[in-house]
């Protein structure tokens, strides 16, 4: 059941913003969005009016401020949100965020009010200097225009949001609060660096993690990052360079001890994985 909120906007028609959603009536819609616990995320180019404010909201704002002038509001008080800054709206309050100036360049984020960002739930809202908030902006405004492009097929809007999600943690410096799940993912990926030639299979490590094979892959992708193929071939390729860098066997070898048959099939992989040739590898290290 969804929880009543109140929201104001006012929005001039120069201001550009595009976005994503969880929801399929968003426009464009990306179902992956709910591993993260998000509900909508986008940039804005807001120019001669910009106002918006919400009162018990069931989520979290999460503003990076790029360029020109603008401020957030809580209550009846206001505070600037400097470029290289970002604000936290905290859920269930009346805050809100506007144009002060000619312009204001934003990357911003609406994030469940759930376990997962617990962090950001604070008594008033927060302004704090950000790492490096312009490296976002091109990140969203790529997964905005690839979950347009890929309503029927979400493969490139996926690790385009892997990228995002990533981007975000590194700057709220937050780790997803069920960490014991991220720990047990990757201790069960584990032996595969230890013997990764074995046979492993997604559906038998679902198993042992004692789920289904599609909630398995659920968990994959918001803990891990990756789904569990993308996970067993990135174990198997690092240890594939852990031994070429080593000197332990000719590419043949290598490719044999990981699992792989045919040697045309590995350096394919490897190269596709590193963005260089096993045999480039030997060659450096000769």
């Amino acid at each position: 059941m969804t929880t009543p909120f109140h929201e104001y906007f006012e929005v001039s028609p120069t201001t550009i913003q595009q976005s994503v959603g969880a929801r399929v009536f968003y426009k464009p819609y990306l179902r992956a969005l709910n591993d993260y616990d998000v509900l909508l995320a986008g940039i804005t180019d807001a120019h001669d009016m910009f106002h918006v404010e919400r009162t018990g909201a069931p989520f979290h704002v999460v503003l990076f401020a790029l360029e020109g002038e603008g401020q957030i509001t809580n209550g009846e008080t206001a505070q600037p949100l400097p470029a290289g800054h970002f604000a936290i709206l905290p859920a269930g309050q009346r805050a809100g965020f506007e144009l002060t100036g000619p312009n204001w360049r934003l990357v911003w984020f609406l994030l469940n009010d759930c376990p997962r960002w617990s962090s950001l739930q604070r008594e008033e809202p927060l302004i704090r200097p950000a790492r490096s908030p312009a490296s976002l902006y091109p990140a969203v405004l790529t997964l905005c225009e690839e979950a347009w492009l890929s309503e029927f097929d979400q493969s490139f809007a996926t690790p385009a949001l892997t990228l995002v999600m990533q981007l975000l943690q590194r700057e709220l410096n937050t780790e997803p609060q069920t960490s014991d799940i991220a720990l047990r993912l990757q201790r069960l990926f584990g032996p595969v660096l230890l013997y990764p030639a074995r046979p492993w299979r997604v559906d038998a490590l679902a198993a042992e993690f004692g789920v289904s094979v599609a909630h398995f892959q659920r968990l994959c992708v918001r803990y891990l990052g990756v789904s569990p193929q993308q996970m067993l071939l990135s174990h198997r390729m690092n240890r594939a360079m852990e031994m070429l860098q080593a000197g332990i066997g000719s590419v043949g070898e290598v490719a044999s001890a990981i699992g792989y048959e045919e040697i045309a099939s590995f350096s394919r992989r490897f190269t596709q994985h590193f963005g260089m040739a096993p045999s480039t590898v030997l060659r450096r290290r000769n």
